[in-house]
């Protein structure tokens, strides 16, 4: 019994340290955010980014685990942290890569920076990416740190059109729909082109599960897609 208590004490003060490390993390994070918005660090920025993305966003990746929102305090919005609207989570925007970007888009992070003119944060929620710096961040880095991402967010894209145009063969597109997508449709939709738009979409897959072959959720939608049978929507705002 004794030795049952000593292990629940051990965890209880495991789990209130972790708790502390990160209420005490985004602390410095924000004072450092602020020192560099002074300085007009760029790099100083990226590296601030890099960590609030590993932190907000790598718990989800790998474990489906959120950000609790108690850790939330109003003046972390500057640094592009806030309360998601659905998940009552703590998100990260990806505002300290815009705002590095916006300094020097050319400067010698520029293969973090130039990922922030596709959307600001990594699923693009609410709107849809830039389609044309999608492939242009390709084609300049194609080794870059934000390779995955990118590869992953054309695959969702794709899937997402494949639907459209899927829905709008079939008559039964939604006026939203055709209006949100109908910028990369045909004036006449085809099956051709139907079927281009799945296959360009499974590329998109491949290469992304080839930098993450156990992400089973890619698989499961590139599965999906290749079956024609994907629902419900990775960029259309709800």
């Amino acid at each position: 019994m004794r030795l049952i208590v000593l292990c629940i004490v051990l965890m209880t003060a495991s789990i209130a340290s972790a708790e502390d490390e990160l209420e005490l993390a985004l602390r410095r994070i924000y004072s450092d955010y602020l020192a560099a918005v002074s300085a007009r660090d760029i790099g100083r920025l990226v590296i601030l980014d890099q960590e609030l993305r590993f932190r907000a966003h790598e718990p989800w990746e790998q474990s489906r685990t959120l950000l609790s929102a108690k850790y939330f305090k109003q003046e972390y919005r500057q640094c592009g942290l806030e309360i998601g609207h659905y998940s009552d989570a703590l998100q990260y925007s990806g505002k300290l890569l815009v705002e590095a970007h916006r300094l020097n888009p050319h400067s010698s992070y520029r293969q973090y920076t130039f990922y922030s003119t596709i959307c600001r944060d990594d699923e693009c929620q609410g709107g849809l990416p830039d389609i044309d710096s999608a492939y242009a961040y390709l084609r300049e880095f194609p080794e870059g740190p934000f390779v995955f991402h990118t590869t992953r967010l054309l695959a969702r894209f794709h899937s997402d059109l494949y639907q459209a145009l899927r829905d709008r063969l079939e008559n039964k597109i939604k006026q939203e729909v055709f209006e949100f997508f109908s910028p990369f449709m045909s004036t006449k939709a085809s099956e051709s082109e139907l079927l281009s738009v799945q296959q360009k979409g499974l590329t998109y897959y491949k290469q992304a599960m080839e930098l993450r072959p156990a992400d089973k959720v890619l698989a499961a939608e590139a599965e999906d897609l290749q079956e024609g049978i994907c629902a419900g929507w990775f960029l259309l705002p709800d």
